[in-house]
């Protein structure tokens, strides 16, 4: 017997060229422009059927409804509890499971594979969000395996290598990708950032005590940059007693602004994490040391590796998120007793509560997130906890748990759909979700001309599937899954159709 997605398939390539036959070219035009006009789309709420919706935070529900209008989910539960509207779009996708996207919160997607182009050990100047790509093909990489959200940060080849950002993968135009420009703050402790030019960056002790310095200098940047209510700064001596400038004070000169400061303001301000490159119990020790203890800025262990689980406890004691990874496991390095060790597991053992999983792709190929859940769970991890580790733990870890991470009414609607556990190597997904709007399914081109996980919002599809004048910084593009082959010069069109999500599931 054909499997499903064999027979799937088979229907979708009938379907088509059942629609080209009859309709032509200016049905081709058609369907592309249901994923070139978004707005449209979103007056239409859709309903998701789902024969099974792994929230995540709330259960599961076994024969369950999303409801997604205007990229959010408005409703969710059971078949009985959710009313689909008249006027709904409706998916059966009652032979699949639903669930959120997943976060990778250590990668190194859309920004050259980590721009290692440090003069200074210390860069607080640099942001990846100046420079990311939303059309690096790791990007579809990505949305196909069902990742929604990413952070891309710069490489270690620094002590402080910069800021990464936090956007999403796509259903968005490019500006709006954004969740926070400034998402973390990159520190690298130990192993890579190591200069063997003989100057500080060259041992911990003298790398440290920069890190310390620079900080020193940016507490006393923000003492004297207090933001009047006019935007500009002014000097802390010149405020009110109760700490508020006075009036007058609008009218005074700005302080002079230095943007590697202006940066780590925000890190003081504790809007903006700290995500630490660290390894081995010496170095991961030292890292909570000095940003929890000294610093009391919010931070995130990353790697843990090399027997950086032996300062597990500490980090449970202090309550901080780790995200373990590329690497899951530790053979006889600094243990030497010959035993394999799950990583992510003995931090999870320890008490860490907000465990993450990593890919730091290039390392790991973009699309092996799960494929990390997949190796955790089988050294032993409990399958909900590894889910948590791909999904909710790095939305709480990294402050927009608010919005993504789970699937609960009021937040963000980044579904995966996937014939059963997200960690099956057995089963592709089957379509993908980011914020309501339908950005990968099953069978679609990631390569080639014209693949791209991105509605066209700039430019008319003609009728040989292609954009006409799109535009980004770097150049023309061509956005959307309307893809021609340039082999056969055929074109391929795997949008919603209307027979499969029109309303009704006759």
């Amino acid at each position: 017997m054909e499997s499903w997605c064999t027979m799937a398939k088979a229907f979708t390539d009938t379907q088509y060229k059942t629609i080209r036959a009859a309709f032509g070219a200016a049905a081709i035009m058609a369907a592309g422009l249901l994923h070139a006009a978004p707005a449209n789309a979103q007056k239409r709420p859709l309903a998701i059927r789902a024969g099974r919706i792994l929230t995540v935070t709330k259960g599961s529900i076994d024969n369950g409804i999303i409801l997604v209008q205007n990229g959010k989910i408005i409703a969710l539960g059971s078949e009985r509890d959710v009313v689909i509207p008249a006027d709904a779009d409706v998916l059966d996708a009652r032979d699949q499971w639903a669930m959120p996207g997943q976060i990778d919160l250590h990668a190194h997607v859309g920004n050259d594979s980590g721009l290692h182009d440090y003069v200074h050990t210390l860069n607080p100047e640099f942001r990846v969000w100046d420079y990311v790509d939303p059309d690096d093909p790791l990007v579809r990489d990505d949305i196909a395996s069902g990742v929604t959200t990413l952070l891309t940060i710069p490489g270690s080849g620094g002590n402080h290598s910069g800021f990464g950002v936090l956007w999403k993968l796509g259903g968005a135009p490019r500006e709006d990708l954004y969740l926070r420009k400034l998402g973390v703050m990159k520190v690298a402790q130990a192993y890579n950032p190591e200069r063997q030019a003989g100057d500080l960056g060259l041992s911990r002790m003298g790398m440290w005590w920069m890190l310390r310095e620079m900080f020193s200098r940016a507490k006393a940047y923000e003492a004297t940059a207090a933001v009047a209510s006019n935007g500009e700064p002014v000097p802390a001596n010149k405020l009110a007693a109760n700490g508020r400038p006075n009036v007058v004070l609008n009218t005074a000169p700005p302080s002079p602004r230095i943007i590697g400061l202006d940066n780590l303001r925000a890190v003081l301000e504790k809007k903006t994490p700290v995500l630490v490159h660290t390894a081995g119990a010496r170095d991961v020790m030292g890292t909570m040391r000095m940003f929890h203890d000294e610093m009391d800025v919010r931070l995130i262990i990353s790697h843990g590796e090399f027997g950086g689980f032996r300062a597990a406890e500490e980090a449970a004691k202090r309550n901080i998120p780790v995200n373990v990874g590329p690497r899951l496991y530790d053979f006889s390095f600094q243990t030497y007793d010959r035993k394999f060790y799950s990583i992510a597991q003995k931090y999870a053992d320890a008490g860490v509560q907000t465990l993450s999983l990593n890919t730091d792709c290039p390392v790991i190929p973009a699309e092996d997130l799960f494929l990390q859940g997949t190796i955790s769970v089988r050294m032993g991890m409990d399958e909900d906890l590894a889910l948590r580790a791909v999904t909710y733990n790095p939305a709480v870890s990294i402050g927009i748990a608010d919005r993504v991470g789970s699937l609960e009414v009021g937040k963000d609607a980044d579904i995966v759909l996937k014939h059963g556990s997200l960690f099956d190597v057995r089963n592709p997904i089957q379509r993908v979700y980011i914020n309501g709007k339908l950005v990968y399914q099953h069978g679609q081109k990631r390569r080639g001309v014209g693949a791209g996980p991105f509605a066209s919002h700039d430019a008319v599809t003609d009728e040989d599937g292609e954009e006409e004048d799109g535009k980004v910084e770097s150049g023309s593009v061509r956005r959307g899954f309307i893809v021609t082959d340039p082999v056969s010069g055929e074109t391929e069109n795997q949008e919603q159709s209307g027979a499969e999500n029109r309303k009704g599931s006759e």
